[in-house]
């Protein structure tokens, strides 16, 4: 099939997918499928084929250009009745739209297995070639497939296939047309996806988008130091390099820049909408782990709108923990951005809280965020609930009460709607523990590291001692590795952390663990007695000896 002497053949392959008789046995229909399938991963050229005008068909040529272009010419025509046949099989395209002959394979009664193949086939064929003629319309044949199969094989083939194409991508425009597909997926489904549809737009590799201030600083810079005469030799030039440029299909660094520009609008466009309308649980974990991978690159204009997400979902009492951890990573890395910290002045005191609020909670040392619920709100004692982090005799007394209660209606009504309200915070197992190490370490590097030279004393201890606490619950040797090099680190760039060594002082009284508020914990009366526990860890990695 490499020459171009042998295309015949495959024209007597494409006629056999109209045979009425040969499409009714289901195992050569699969069979034909596949096979055209190798064929044109195998042939199919790298660039876009642009067929000849009426007006170069006239002119003359050599004769191996013409054979060429006749080639080319039989080739997209076979390729664009074989992507109607994938589009048929996938119920993509619409029965009026088809020729006389496939309306007959439209009417098959196409098995489970055939359909698979056939995604394999449109999936494998995208990848091979993302930017070939008619790429397009086998893109928005399976990415519906994300939010409307119930099969997990099924979006997972469709999810890997999109996360090679991410990988490969080298011009950015496969992943934009990857992007658009999965927004109009979405919006047909008015934001009500699946996380899977959500997730295979995360993790998308954007470092650096397009800054049009900076931009124009450099041309006007750059246009006060040239004469008029070198300004149009430069204009002659530049036109020149863009020719050699598309001729080469090669993309400049600024372009890449504007096309990861486009690609941050359409996720975040998605991201946004979904954050403002849905009530999903499992939807807003995907959603939000996703933008904590796109906060650094987040544009000023979005910065505002999306703190004030992130704040509500802080503040909100029934956010899981695995959701306020992403929505307290994605604050930190917006507001630890340069862009960001230059425009906006935002103290990030309320999500330093929560994730010290955060890790006392994985690490078992708070159960409960002491903020009352709906139930609990009409009480009389509620409103000194909110003070319980000062620890004073009142606040203290309503919230033992409160638990009180709490241990007598369950005893009493286990299978209680109001119980299941009073107890919606959901707690993370051991595994997701260790499953958001890296992103527990990383929030920590931003809020102490960072800010080292304006962070409160106070704060490291606070912090540092819950880090403490929490390597005695991660069992996974590797991420306990990684906690004790951190709570080194931190150690070593904050000497006064010395004073937790010391397990006789106590300065400004007994240590408070379930504290909520580091700066009232009073974490400089604790002692690191963990690190004596892991020096007989079983693990030489982690002992300490």
């Amino acid at each position: 099939m490499e020459g171009h002497g042998e295309i015949g053949r495959l024209r007597d392959l494409i006629r056999l997918s109209h045979d009425p008789l040969f499409m009714k046995t289901a195992s050569l229909r699969q069979l034909l499928v596949v096979s055209l399938c190798v064929i044109f991963k195998d042939i199919l050229p790298t660039y876009r084929i642009r067929l000849p005008t009426e007006e170069e068909l006239h002119q003359r040529v050599k004769k191996e250009t013409k054979r060429l272009w006749r080639y080319e010419e039989i080739l997209l025509r076979h390729y664009e009745i074989y992507t109607v046949l994938l589009r048929t099989i996938l119920k993509n395209i619409a029965k009026k739209q088809m020729s006389k002959k496939l309306r007959l394979v439209y009417d098959q009664d196409w098995t489970k297995s055939e359909f698979v193949s056939a995604l394999k086939c449109a999936c494998m064929l995208f990848e091979n070639n993302p930017l070939f003629n008619y790429a397009k319309y086998l893109l928005n044949a399976f990415v519906p497939f994300l939010q409307r199969s119930n099969s997990s094989k099924v979006r997972l083939i469709i999810f890997n296939c999109l996360r090679s194409i991410y990988a490969s991508d080298v011009t950015g425009e496969a992943t934009l047309m990857v992007c658009q597909a999965v927004h109009r997926v979405a919006r047909n489904a008015k934001y009500r996806i699946r996380p899977d549809l959500a997730r295979v737009i995360a993790g998308i590799s954007i470092k650096e988008v397009f800054n049009p201030d900076n931009a124009s600083q450099n041309s006007k810079k750059d246009r006060k130091l040239v004469s008029r005469k070198e300004r149009k030799k430069d204009k002659l030039l530049a036109k020149f390099e863009k020719d050699q440029a598309e001729t080469k299909a090669s993309k400049s660094h600024e372009e890449r820049l504007k096309m990861n520009t486009e690609i941050l609008k359409e996720i975040l466009f998605v991201y946004f909408t979904i954050l403002k309308t849905t009530q999903d649980s499992d939807l807003l974990s995907a959603v939000l782990a996703g933008l904590s991978t796109y906060a650094h690159v987040i544009n000023v204009e979005y910065v505002e709108n999306l703190l004030q997400l992130m704040s509500s979902f802080v503040e909100n009492p029934k956010t899981s923990l695995e959701d306020g951890l992403h929505a307290v990573h994605t604050a930190l890395t917006i507001l630890n951005s340069s862009t960001a910290a230059s425009v906006l002045r935002i103290d990030p005191t309320r999500f330093s809280n929560h994730l010290y609020a955060l890790l006392g909670r994985m690490g078992g040392v708070t159960m409960c965020l002491n903020i009352p619920t709906n139930a609990e709100s009409n009480r009389p004692y509620s409103k000194l609930l909110h003070y319980s982090w000062a620890r004073t005799p009142a606040a203290l007394a309503a919230q033992t009460l409160t638990q009180r209660e709490k241990l007598l209606k369950s005893s009493g009504e286990a299978d209680d709607k109001g119980q299941s309200q009073a107890t919606s915070i959901r707690l993370m197992s051991t595994t997701n523990i260790e499953r958001f190490v890296d992103v527990i370490l990383s929030c920590l590097d931003m809020l102490l590291i960072s800010h080292r030279r304006e962070v409160s004393i106070t704060r490291v201890l606070a912090f540092v001692k819950r880090l403490s606490s929490l390597s005695l619950v991660v069992s996974n040797t590797a991420c306990l590795a990684s906690m004790l090099i951190s709570l080194w680190k931190f150690l070593s760039l904050f000497p006064k952390c010395e004073v937790l060594f010391d397990s006789e002082t106590e300065i400004g009284g007994v240590y408070d663990p379930e504290a909520l508020d580091p700066e009232v914990a009073r974490p400089a009366s604790a002692s690191l007695w963990e690190l004596q526990f892991l020096r007989n860890h079983e693990s030489p990695l982690v002992s300490l000896n």
